[in-house]
């Protein structure tokens, strides 16, 4: 009511300007089931006797209740007014449009609480002041075209010009229906404001608002229990084939045809729906590629209300945002993943938008996956904003919530994903029919109905047959450096693949070709804790990686991977820490909020670790990632499926990879095997070129013991060194192959002393003492410190001479020379090194010392024989070196030695023995002076020719033949001078 006590009478306390009454939650009205009053009968201008007024003129069959107006005439009465309430024709951003004429028209306007509860809002604004109001009660029937209403319908029934106005609608349609919920009281308020005016001592009164006044029954609705409910679902991918990218269409049907007359009973509303996708319809990673998410702003997300107690409801702004406020714009076209139609019998047309993605966890979920979805019909001015969860079971299964949507029928409501080759889902991997579940609960608070739709998957990919039991398993591999000039440094590229609808990759094993290798002196290896953490350093980095994942013949390419070397791993003396991003477009698994704590990484990264052995004949690497275990090849980030279809693997670190300096045709090939248990070889050619303008100049020394002995035989120092020269300029040994002089033949108490294979083979420290023969050092600029080790006697059941195999290890590398020992039937023993690692070496020292087990012995006098090794090496590019190694004798007493001497006619032949390099001088009375200049230890052969004249003296004075001395000097090049004589029987 609106007055104020009088002397005279109610006066009005203030003239109503505007009204604002807002309907419970539930309570809706069609308009569209009924006839509409338009404007133009509403408010009819006439003119009679020269004067225009307006006369209502809206059919009774347009009423849809009646108000009674309380107003103060100008006797200062109170009066009544009864007018008819009609169903007018609403204006365009109107859902429904309501009106009554006591004396002016007074339109009641009809909006939908966008983003809130959705209920309605009735809005009467610059009510007329013509008419004085002091009260009005406003009576909306539920039935309009009930019998019970006959006689208040229309204006002829209200002022008795009729008894009554029948429709005679059997069935009548409804225009009011009761809220679905029965938990909370039926609530609404109201609230307004009045024109500004006068007061009684003639000041201006300014316009004054009420406070909001809310009123509830003092009882809840009841009834609830008597709703039918009947939801069904349809839901089907774009495309019949497995394992391809695909759009989906769900279809959400709400019946909306129960006998609705005055006794008949609405659908309740829906409040929950939960959809879950059958197993194999999962997120697509190439949906990610070029893909935004809406921020909670975008979309005017403003938090989270009781709605009834219990129930919150994300409420959003009433409207969509300015395009042209401050720069700010609606969520990105490309945050639109599909689209949303949603069909209501209280609407002309349908509402239409689009599904939008939500920001990962900047959402009202605060989870990875939401959903906002926007329809409108501008021309009722009804926006509908919803808000849904989409949750990923470990297996990646997709299950989505709409929980507490808004408490207003709906018949259909239909979202469509958007297909293409970027689709964001895929279909399953196997033909068959497919089941999409559904859970729908209501408003009424009864139990939760089911209901599930079928799909069938008729192809294979891209329109194949349908696999079988398992899924194909062809897998790829590419790669090679990308200079391939021998022994030259150049980055390496390994890129390994699978096509779609194939089973997933598990583990790669792949195995590089003999010589190429990397560099790890100047690289620091990664710890073991950071290696699994992700958190090695850039000193350990050594290249790149770059993934595609994703269905479709447009994967998502994600870059920015590292690529570690670590310290020794799985067994292995090096590993590798491979540490991937997991971001896709909007998608940013390394920030991943939602995820318990546990479950979250050390690093936000995926961390691929992998074991890089060394073959110890070859030196050949192969790297092998985790079959499984945490570091292993992820198949599902966060419930999302990889999906992976290629890994490029880049290792670019400079000075690091180098080509082999052998140029015959070899291969990287590898074994990679499926999440199904299938494996598959793998291959790709791989040849170095330019070997031959390679040089090979390596030296070689030898040395022995000068004094042998029956017990402890004698030594043998081997060393082998490379000249200093630009890396990659040389060759690299291939094969050796030395001969030993008979005065140095092989042990045969010490050959059969050798370890037994079967024992090395697990252990070569197992082997007895007296197999192991020598030592030896190698230095190689591939790793930081020289490798070192014993040397064995191994002997290998049918093979007639034991093998020397030299065990070299250093920086966790096993290197084993394998050399095949032959003695001849003349004693001469020789070995050959037939598979020498294509690896730089800068030096190579082997040492079989003398001893009880000693590898050699010795015949004669060593210092008195010129001993040679004959030697040929064999270089990797198929260069041969072939010399004879002279055998240097350690612990020789310097002296020259005649060996032998002989006469013929007038010259004398002596052949002399001398310790070094220097100069030999030989000569004596009657004999000629020879001076020989030597470069080193060894036999020397000196020829002399003797004085007639001398011959004649000796004869004559002798009469017989006679002994003729010849004298010997030699001066070292560096000690002290030595001298000798002989005396040769003169013929």
């Amino acid at each position: 009511m609106n007055q104020i006590p009088a002397s005279k009478g109610p006066e009005p306390a203030r003239l109503p300007k505007d009204i604002v009454t807002q309907w419970p939650a539930g309570l809706v009205g069609n308009p569209t089931a009924l006839p509409q009053c338009t404007e133009q009968q509403f408010a009819h201008e006439e003119v009679r006797n020269g004067v225009g007024f307006k006369h209502n003129e809206c059919p009774a069959n347009t009423a849809v209740g009646v108000v009674a107006v309380e107003v103060n005439t100008v006797t200062s009465e109170v009066q009544t007014l009864d007018v008819p309430l009609f169903n007018l024709a609403p204006s365009k951003g109107e859902p429904a449009r309501l009106g009554f004429e006591p004396q002016v028209p007074v339109y009641l306007n009809t909006s939908v609480r966008t983003g809130g509860d959705y209920g309605v809002t009735i809005t009467s604004n610059d009510i007329s002041e013509l008419i004085g109001f002091l009260g009005i009660q406003v009576t909306v029937w539920g039935v309009p075209g009930d019998p019970r209403h006959d006689a208040q319908r229309g204006w002829e029934c209200l002022q008795r010009e009729v008894s009554s106005c029948e429709l005679g609608e059997a069935q009548p349609p409804p225009f009011l229906t009761m809220p679905t919920s029965c938990e909370a009281p039926f609530s609404a308020s109201v609230s307004g404001d009045s024109w500004p005016s006068v007061g009684q001592e003639g000041e201006y009164l300014p316009q004054a608002s009420a406070a909001p006044l809310s009123y509830a029954l003092p009882e809840r609705v009841d009834g609830c229990n008597q709703l039918q409910f009947e939801p069904s679902i349809s839901a089907a991918p774009d495309v019949p084939e497995a394992s391809a990218a695909t759009g989906l269409s769900v279809d959400v049907h709400v019946p909306q045809k129960s006998v609705l007359g005055a006794e008949g009973l609405a659908e309740p509303a829906v409040k929950d729906i939960k959809v879950t996708l059958p197993e194999g319809v999962a997120v697509n990673p190439a949906g990610g590629d070029g893909l935004q998410a809406c921020p909670e702003s975008l979309i005017g997300y403003e938090g989270s209300r009781e709605v009834d107690p219990g129930v919150s409801m994300a409420t959003f702004s009433p409207a969509l945002p300015d395009p042209l406020e401050q720069g700010v714009n609606f969520c990105a076209n490309a945050a639109k993943i599909g689209t949303a139609e949603i069909r209501t019998p209280l609407l002309p047309k349908p509402l239409s938008g689009f599904v939008y993605l939500a920001s990962q966890n900047e959402n009202p979920f605060g989870s990875l996956l939401a959903l906002y979805l926007v329809a409108e019909d501008e021309e009722a001015g009804v926006l509908v904003k919803l808000a849904g969860e989409a949750r990923l079971s470990e297996s990646g299964q997709i299950v989505t919530t709409f929980d507490n949507s808004p408490q207003t029928p709906f018949e259909d409501a239909i979202l469509h994903f958007f297909g293409g080759e970027r689709a964001p889902l895929t279909t399953p991997a196997r033909c068959g029919r497919y089941a999409t579940t559904a859970s729908f609960t209501p408003w009424s608070g009864d139990e939760a109905r089911q209901a599930a739709s079928e799909f069938a998957i008729t192809n294979g990919p891209h329109g194949s047959p349908c696999p079988g039991a398992s899924l194909p398993f062809g897998p790829s591999l590419t790669g090679g450096t990308t200079s391939n000039n021998a022994g030259a440094f150049s980055a390496l590229a390994t890129t390994i693949g699978r096509e779609d609808g194939n089973q997933n990759m598990q583990s790669v094993s792949v195995r590089m070709p003999p010589g190429l290798s990397g560099l790890l002196s100047g690289v620091k290896l990664c710890a073991e804790a950071q290696a699994n953490a992700g958190s090695c350093g850039p000193e350990s980095l050594i290249g790149e990686t770059t993934v595609s994942a994703g269905v479709g013949s447009d994967p998502v390419s994600v870059t920015g991977g590292r690529v570690y070397i670590t310290e020794k791993y799985a067994g292995a003396p090096f590993g590798l820490s491979i540490v991937d991003p997991v971001k896709a477009g909007p998608f940013d698994l390394e920030h991943d909020t939602s995820k318990p704590a546990t479950n979250v990484p050390a690093c936000d990264c995926v961390v691929v670790r992998a074991r890089i052995e060394v073959d110890p004949l070859t030196a050949a690497l192969t790297v092998t990632t985790d079959p499984s275990g945490p570091h292993a090849i992820p198949h599902l980030i966060d419930g999302i499926p990889v999906q992976i279809r290629k890994v490029n693997v880049l290792i670019d670190r400079p000075g690091f990879t180098f080509n082999p300096t052998n140029c015959e045709p070899m291969g990287i090939a590898g074994q990679i095997t499926s999440d199904e248990g299938a494996s598959s070889p793998v291959s790709v050619p791989f040849q170095a070129t330019n070997c031959a303008l390679l040089s090979f100049k390596p030296g070689f020394a030898v040395a022995t013991s000068a004094h042998p002995t029956r017990t402890d035989g004698t030594s043998l120092d081997v060393k082998l060194s490379y000249p200093r020269a630009p890396f990659g300029s040389q060759a690299n040994i291939a094969k050796v192959k030395v001969e030993l002089p008979k005065q140095l033949p092989s042990r045969l108490t010490t050959l059969q002393k050798a370890c037994q294979d079967s024992v090395f083979n697990v252990s070569p420290a197992n082997c007895p003492a007296a197999s192991r023969v020598g030592e030896a050092l190698a230095t190689t600029p591939l790793v930081p410190v020289p490798l070192s080790g014993p040397a064995y006697f191994v002997s290998h059941g049918g093979a007639k001479f034991p093998e020397l195999i030299v065990v070299l290890q250093g920086y966790g590398v096993t290197v084993d020379l394998h050399g095949e020992t032959f003695i001849s039937k003349a004693g001469v023993t020789s070995s050959t090194f037939n598979t020498v690692p294509d690896v730089p070496v800068s030096s190579f020292e082997l040492k079989l010392p003398a001893g009880p087990y000693s590898a050699l012995t010795g015949n004669g006098d060593l210092c008195a024989s010129q001993l040679v090794m004959p030697t040929t090496f064999t270089a990797q590019n198929g260069a041969a070196l072939a010399q004879s190694t002279p055998i240097s004798v350690q612990g020789c007493t310097p002296q020259i030695r005649v060996i032998r001497h002989s006469v013929n006619g007038k010259h004398a032949t002596v052949v002399v023995s001398v310790p070094s390099a220097g100069t030999l001088v030989a000569g004596g009375r009657g004999i000629s002076r020879v001076v020989r200049h030597l470069r080193g230890r060894g036999k020397v052969t000196v020829r002399l020719q003797l004085s007639r004249a001398d011959q004649r003296f000796v004869a004559r004075h002798h009469g017989r033949r006679l002994m003729a001395p010849i004298s010997l000097s030699f001066v070292p090049a560096h000690g002290k001078r030595l001298s000798a004589r002989v005396a040769v029987l003169m013929k």
